[in-house]
């Protein structure tokens, strides 16, 4: 059976944002003339983003943000990796924003995309910041969210556990049965 991994996301992430009282989250967000999309914008003020850090997985969040999310049959590559940057600078564009420091770019990846993490030093380093969460050196914040290395314990992540798979995602469900969390 396939999953429409990508509308699945959109949905779950525009829901769980606006019940974090985000007043602009928006979807499928066109950038250019051509149809460039990024799968989920949050504009936040200080106080947003100083509130998400503490309740959510996104720690690193600024006032404009770019999250793209992978799936298992949409894997982060180097050439992924390039697009959204592409689209990032598009989206800065089009929004008249200058300042590098105002925007963060995420992949949220159901996967470990091992290759560009490790093995395209030419084209962009990360570093480890956590162990789910890694920070390109580029210029622009380019930000990869984990998700097989999310604590299911820790209810900040149940949004982005949604998208485990195979094991984790068969514990992530037990844990939700477990705790009778029906939102999710």
């Amino acid at each position: 059976m396939h999953i429409p991994w990508d509308a699945f996301y959109k949905q779950v992430m525009k829901r769980y944002f606006q019940s974090q009282q985000i007043a602009a989250v928006e979807t499928e967000v066109e950038v250019g003339r051509l149809p460039r999309t990024i799968d989920l914008t949050l504009i936040c003020s200080g106080q947003d983003t100083q509130r998400l850090a503490q309740t959510t997985a996104f720690t690193f969040l600024r006032q404009h943000n770019l999250i793209e999310f992978k799936s298992p049959s949409d894997a982060l590559t180097a050439a992924e990796y390039e697009r959204i940057v592409a689209r990032a600078y598009m989206y800065m564009a089009e929004e008249g924003i200058f300042d590098l420091s105002l925007v963060s770019v995420c992949a949220v990846t159901s996967g470990v995309p091992r290759n560009v993490l490790h093995n395209v030093p030419q084209l962009v380093k990360f570093s480890r910041q956590s162990q789910a969460l890694y920070l390109s050196d580029d210029k622009l914040p380019f930000y990869v969210l984990l998700v097989p290395y999310l604590a299911i314990s820790d209810a900040r992540n149940y949004p982005l556990l949604l998208f485990s798979k195979g094991k984790k995602r068969k514990a992530f469900l037990r844990e939700l049965v477990r705790k009778g969390a029906i939102d999710y």
